[in-house]
């Protein structure tokens, strides 16, 4: 019987204390995928955990006698290890020569054979306590069980499967189908010129899902949305790495807020794009490698507000011109789940709403400057700031509705929670939110004006509204954000707000001026479409990935 595990305390990557547990239960059997002749299957143990013996004493039980025994073992994890522990590891049983120098170093022939045949026992502990070492290591192994090779410059040389067109590069898009920006994204880069896939990969199956989907179809680039596919200890990323497919992460939301959920270092390696430039110093700073401004764009099939029926509609087309319209949420989903435990200094937060009424922005940035946060990695204190941000970009957008309201009929299509947060208005008006896929562009179309508000979780963000209304046809009126810089000034300056009091003022001046105002939208439409759509994106990130299209 196996001797009963130790329980040893250890100091893991980050730095943090745990304690190990070495019960059987820790231990994942995955037998070879054909028996040794005479029953001599060789075994490796990934993590010995800490007690050596009782992974032996597993494996062996599994494998039903004797049978040749190697392992891989971190080597941050050997050091805190006692001559006790290795003691433990029985006269026969050798270590494997993993090569140490750099986590995706090439493998040694011997070892990939062995990957390949022999049964594994793996620690289960070990890649949440050194995800830098297990990650490759694991990655490795998957790729040697689906007949893979496991080296990128190998990977690169290997035959691939036929492309179905005479593509520059293959793009694979994880997510699910209702995930926003999928397809735009998809379309964007077929009119790049790439053949592109796309895949659900559902959380807390990404490495294995990753692992069956390249042996099939090898990407060339696997293009993430704030991590969509991507476990959070790296093992996918090192996956495609040594597949020799390029990976790229897009934040279209605050970086930070993304990373808190991230536990190992290899997003640092990882071409990332943000909406916001503000982020790409902080980013660095940080331990990325790379960091490029990528802002949102227009998909000028989805904003044609042409093809929809004014029986689609949810509101006839009369009523709609006469408003001042605004699409959104009252708060992203699972906020309260995101943000459990953060209380707010209530005088910090008072000094924000007075910001706001003065057309100044406590923005992400200045609420960690209030609250001392300046690591906003690894951890997730920076959800403090972020709560801040979120709670005032609330606050703005129910100043900039409540305003519109004093200067004409105002609807907003959003959930049910801003019935409690709007004054009772004869001028307010709720409705149901819209289908983004659906009638949005016959809205944005037939509105006598959309109104906008960023999120102060983006300093300098801009939203798919900036770019969808002009696309559209319609007509946007948005607060001053320092995003907006990206377009000519000449444009931007007619259709801003510095603070919600000055909403009705801008409102009457754009319905004053029809002329001026027609002529606003026909050039903004004209600019969105010639330079920003997903198309323009999709160029872009090959382009700075130096990857051809």
């Amino acid at each position: 019987m196996p001797q009963r595990p130790a329980r040893l305390t250890i100091r893991d990557e980050s730095g943090r204390t745990r304690t190990l547990s070495g019960h059987p239960g820790q231990f994942v059997f995955i037998p070879p995928p054909a028996a040794g002749p005479g029953g001599a299957t060789p075994g490796v143990i990934l993590g010995l955990g800490p007690s050596p013996a009782t992974a032996i004493g597993i494996l062996k039980h599994n494998l039903h006698g004797a049978a040749p025994i190697r392992y891989v073992e971190a080597p941050a994890f050997q050091e805190q290890m006692d001559a006790r522990w290795s003691r433990g590891i029985p006269l026969g049983t050798s270590a494997l020569p993993w090569p140490r120098d750099t986590p995706d170093a090439p493998i040694p022939d011997e070892i990939k054979e062995l990957l390949r045949s022999a049964a594994l026992l793996i620690y289960k502990s070990a890649l949440r306590l050194f995800p830098s070492f297990w990650a490759p290591v694991l990655a490795a192994v998957r790729l040697a069980r689906v007949g893979l090779p496991m080296d990128a410059a190998a990977a690169s040389n290997a035959p691939s499967p036929a492309r179905s067109t005479n593509t520059a590069c293959r793009v694979l898009i994880p997510g699910t189908p209702h995930d926003l920006l999928r397809q735009e994204l998809a379309h964007g880069f077929t009119a790049a010129g790439c053949e592109v896939a796309q895949h659900d990969i559902p959380a807390g199956s990404e490495p294995s899902t990753t692992a069956a989907l390249l042996s099939s179809r090898r990407p060339d680039l696997f293009f993430s949305v704030n991590f969509r596919g991507l476990d959070p200890l790296g093992e996918t990323f090192h996956l495609l790495r040594r597949a020799g497919t390029r990976t790229a992460v897009w934040f279209v939301d605050n970086p930070f807020h993304q990373l808190s959920g991230m536990d190992a270092p290899f997003w640092q390696e990882i071409p990332l794009f943000v909406t916001d430039s503000s982020f790409i110093e902080p980013l660095k700073a940080h331990g990325a490698r790379e960091v490029h401004h990528l802002p949102l764009a227009a998909s000028p099939g989805m904003c044609n507000a042409a093809d929809i029926k004014p029986s689609a509609l949810p509101v006839p087309t009369a009523t709609l011109t006469r408003e001042t319209v605004f699409v959104g949420r009252s708060s992203f989903p699972e906020k309260r789940n995101f943000f459990a435990g953060i209380q707010l200094p209530p005088d910090i937060a008072t000094k924000a709403r007075a910001m706001l009424a003065s057309g100044e922005r406590p923005d992400f940035f200045w609420w960690a400057e209030r609250l001392g946060i300046d690591t906003f990695w690894p951890g997730k204190a920076v959800r403090a700031a972020g709560l801040g941000a979120e709670e005032s970009s609330l606050a703005l957008r129910i100043a900039a509705v409540t305003a519109a309201a004093e200067h004409g009929p105002t609807r907003v299509f959003g959930d049910e929670a801003w019935r409690g947060l709007l004054p009772e208005s004869s001028q307010l008006s709720l409705s149901q939110p819209v289908d983004y896929y659906g009638p949005l562009a016959g809205i944005y179309a037939a509105a006598r004006c959309v109104l906008g508000a960023t999120s102060l979780l983006l300093p300098a963000g801009l939203t798919q509204r900036h770019f969808d209304v002009w696309a559209a046809g319609g007509l946007l009126l948005t607060d001053a954000t320092p995003g907006l810089d990206i377009f000519p000034r000449e444009l931007t300056t007619p259709v801003t707000y510095a603070s919600p009091a000055d909403i009705p003022t801008a409102l009457a001046r754009l319905e004053r001026e029809p002329a001026t105002t027609r002529a606003l939208r026909d050039a903004w439409r004209a600019l969105i479409l010639e330079s920003h759509t997903y198309a323009h994106r999709a160029r872009s990130v090959l382009e700075l990935i130096g990857l051809t299209y």
